[in-house]
């Protein structure tokens, strides 16, 4: 049977990587906060004022519309096992639960965020050439909005 020092070992890459995880996560959130505030989006504005911000600066479109945040769920991962792993020692089936849930919340984020939709929208919009279709795009774009 290995020795709990022997265990430890074993897991460190991984609580390097979740401790390296949090650290940008917390450079992050003061970035996106930072972002917001000299960049606003037009949070009030129509569908055509989110395309026109994504086809001035694709980039800024899709940091308006939490591309830093797609980068914290991403980093979550390891930082939500590095803590199963350090924590399973005191409650192993209330970790288990505990983690199995936060991935479900991380899968759904995932699922709901439309950034990269609403920058295809975009692009079509500027591509179209009928009425008919940018109003199709107009009311994607808006239902992009909704979950938004």
């Amino acid at each position: 049977m290995m020795s709990q020092a022997r265990l430890n070992a074993n897991w460190e890459p991984l609580y390097r990587v979740g401790g390296a995880a949090a650290l940008i996560t917390a450079v992050l959130i003061p970035l996106q906060i930072i972002v917001f505030i000299a960049w606003p989006p037009p949070l009030e504005g129509s569908v055509i004022d989110w395309f026109r911000l994504f086809q001035d600066n694709w980039l800024l479109g899709l940091l308006s519309f939490d591309l830093l945040l797609i980068v914290d769920y991403v980093l979550l991962v390891p930082i939500v096992l590095a803590l199963y792993v350090a924590l399973r020692q005191i409650s192993a089936s209330l970790m288990a639960v505990a983690t199995a849930l936060y991935f479900v919340a991380i899968a759904a984020y995932f699922a709901s965020n439309t950034a990269f939709e609403m920058l295809s929208l975009s692009e079509g919009y500027a591509a179209a050439t009928t009425e008919s279709q940018r109003a199709m795009y107009l009311a994607a774009g808006q239902a992009m909005l909704a979950t938004f």
